[in-house]
């Protein structure tokens, strides 16, 4: 038998995402197909608690992190990183990371700048007729 793990906030995150939205159960389990509306209220009554397979299936109709509905962050949109920092809406919009958070982010800018100059240089050799090997050649 499966040892139960008890975590309180996912059946008040997920009975709160969907009543804000204005779904009953029935409707959830309906449009879910392969579960029941007694086991969906059971998740959202903390007697039950779901399969990863049901946690990520949870996720995806309605939309939200594994983080949110297990309650370790209080944003939908938000995850969080190895460090126990919160990073809402990918990587360009940060609410707050460590240091070495910020490195990383960082290295990622700078990196995606170069690509982007890359690409920009092999896209302006095309348009003069030169292909990239060419160019080469006549800088030696």
């Amino acid at each position: 038998m499966r040892k139960r793990i008890v975590v309180p906030a996912f059946a008040k995150n997920l009975r709160m995402i969907r009543t804000s939205r204005g779904l009953l159960a029935k409707d959830v389990a309906a449009h879910l197909k392969d579960i029941d509306p007694a086991l969906l209220s059971a998740y959202e009554k903390g007697n039950c608690d779901p399969s990863l397979a049901r946690l990520i299936q949870l996720c995806d109709y309605y939309d939200v992190s594994a983080d949110f509905l297990l309650g370790r962050v209080k944003k939908p949109d938000a995850i969080v990183n190895g460090g126990g920092t919160q990073i809402v809406g990918g990587v360009g919009n940060t609410t707050s990371v460590n240091a070495a958070g910020q490195e990383q982010l960082a290295a990622i800018q700078s990196l995606s700048a170069s690509v982007e100059k890359l690409a920009d240089a092999l896209t302006t050799n095309r348009r003069g007729g030169k292909s990239t090997k060419a160019a080469k050649g006549a800088k030696r």
